[in-house]
């Protein structure tokens, strides 16, 4: 099976809070989630499949996104190569406004 978007998230996810229990301790990390959770809003997120990025205050994570198109057979060179990444938006574009998104929990 090739890997998707899905299992990309499926693994940057994970990644970011291992790091986060790093940086914050295992034995803070596992009394408190709240502080695990404020140390991976603190940090930069930086994976493999989406790059770099943040979890804003609401938390979202901000990053890239990609649009890729299906290559055309004669294109393809082997297994798993079936995608062209045809554009890119910035993370700055890519996500809504924190201030139009009304979480409760955030005072813009």
């Amino acid at each position: 099976m090739v890997p998707n978007s899905l299992d990309a998230g499926d693994y940057a996810g994970p990644l970011h809070y291992l790091k986060a229990v790093k940086e914050l301790g295992v034995a803070q990390a596992k009394a408190s989630g709240r502080d695990a959770v404020a140390m991976m809003k603190k940090l930069p997120t930086d994976d493999h499949c989406f790059g770099n990025g943040v979890i804003r205050a609401d938390g979202r994570k901000i990053h890239p996104a990609y649009l890729f198109e299906v290559k055309k057979p004669a294109d393809v060179h082997g297994f798993g190569d079936v995608y062209r990444l045809a554009y890119t938006t910035p993370a700055g574009e890519a996500f809504r406004p924190i201030g139009e998104g009304g979480c409760p929990l955030v005072k813009t």
